[in-house]
């Protein structure tokens, strides 16, 4: 694990939950951010980082998109009747408008998603599910748009009345993501009377931090207050044997967000004054030969915040088993081994080189890395088990 230790009273986030009347909210980008959960355990669920903490009564946990993320909320549950995982709508969601932005990956879906609709969250009134703040791919979002789509708002007297939807009404996983297997990042953005940088229309779509093409807009606006008891819900789709959907990272803000190029940072919060940066290490590489093997360390920045003078302290291996060996490290001669400074959501890598003369292949070793930045205000140390050369 990383344990990352900060010697100043200043990183304690200073993140305020919100309950009944909202304090202000965790100032950011583009307006603020209300809801950021990472995903990554139970506890992790049930505390945000920002606003109110979810309820989750099924899934499981799973490696994230990036390393440096940690773990994701996998819903395997895939029955329609089921919400695994849901936080408070009414204090999250703004009606006038907002974004909705977090990573996800499908896992064993059909390319062909007109066989199978697969919900990427969707927002349920506490009896009646009329759609409103969804997006996901499907043969029909209940309004006519299918494919890549999303809808806003809440229906008035039907299903359709008081909504706007967009949808791409082509293609098939694999043309719209590339891989539907890979993680990808979703975002949708509204604005009850319109954005005007997009001429207008009040929804838009974006994957991979780029504006989604879609030859559906309606809009069939206004539409009504968002009903008390409502629940923002993840992960939301019908039986597909083996099939699950893992989401990671999960951000609202209660303002239009067009720039996604910050996505790779996990804390959205950015860097307040006296905050610092969070580090995390990992071995990237190995190549050469058993006497010059070189193992590539990278350090990742998963913050808002520049961490600078940053190195890595040392490497530590510890035999656990195979015959008896003692690898040397021949370079650096000495650490620290500087790597620099490392932007908000960037990673920098060190090499080392170990010899392993006389170590079996069948040898494993415990590492250790310490690093450190900001002139040691910022200490950590990850260790990695089962190593082989």
């Amino acid at each position: 694990m990383n344990g990352i230790k900060r010697k100043t009273l200043s990183a304690i986030a200073c993140l305020v939950a919100l309950l009944g009347l909202l304090s202000p909210a965790a100032q950011a980008e583009t307006g603020n951010v209300v809801l950021w959960n990472k995903l990554g355990s139970d506890a992790e669920i049930a505390n945000s980082e920002v606003g109110p903490g979810g309820q989750k009564t099924a899934g499981h946990f799973a490696p994230g998109p990036f390393a440096n993320f940690g773990q994701s909320f996998v819903n395997d549950v895939g029955n329609s009747n089921v919400f695994a995982l849901t936080f408070p709508a009414t204090s999250v969601v703004s009606k006038s408008k907002g974004t909705i932005e977090f990573w996800a990956k499908l896992s064993n879906f059909p390319s062909n998603f007109f066989d199978a609709v697969t919900m990427i969250f969707y927002v349920p009134p506490p009896s009646l599910p009329v759609f409103h703040w969804r997006m996901g791919f499907g043969s029909n979002n209940g309004c006519g748009g299918f494919g890549f789509y999303g809808t806003v708002g809440v229906a008035t007297n039907s299903f359709c009345s008081g909504l706007v939807d967009t949808a791409t009404q082509s293609g098939t996983l694999d043309s719209i993501l590339g891989d539907r297997s890979a993680w990808h990042h979703y975002a949708m953005v509204w604005n009850e009377t319109g954005i005007a940088q997009f001429g207008g229309r009040k929804l838009y779509l974006y994957l991979d931090g780029n504006l989604v093409t879609t030859q559906r807009y309606h809009d069939a606006s206004p539409w009504g207050a968002i009903p008390d008891g409502s629940r923002l819900a993840l992960a939301y789709f019908y039986n597909i044997s083996g099939a699950s959907v893992a989401i990671d990272n999960l951000i609202v803000w209660d303002d239009v967000k067009t720039d996604f190029s910050d996505r790779f940072i996990e804390n959205p919060v950015g860097c307040g004054v006296g905050d610092l940066p969070e580090l995390f290490a990992s071995i990237t590489a190995k190549s050469g030969t058993q006497t010059e093997r070189q193992w590539t360390i990278t350090l990742s920045n998963k913050s808002g915040c520049i961490a600078e003078n940053t190195q890595i302290d040392g490497l530590t291996l510890t035999q656990t088993s195979g015959a008896a060996c003692n690898p040397v490290i021949t370079s650096p001669l000495s650490f620290p081994l500087g790597v620099g400074n490392i932007q908000a959501g960037a990673k920098v890598s060190g090499t080392t080189t170990i010899n392993f003369s006389g170590c079996p292949n069948s040898a494993r070793f415990k590492a250790v890395i310490p690093f450190s930045s900001n002139n040691g205000e910022v200490t950590g140390s990850k260790t990695l088990t089962n190593q082989f050369r």
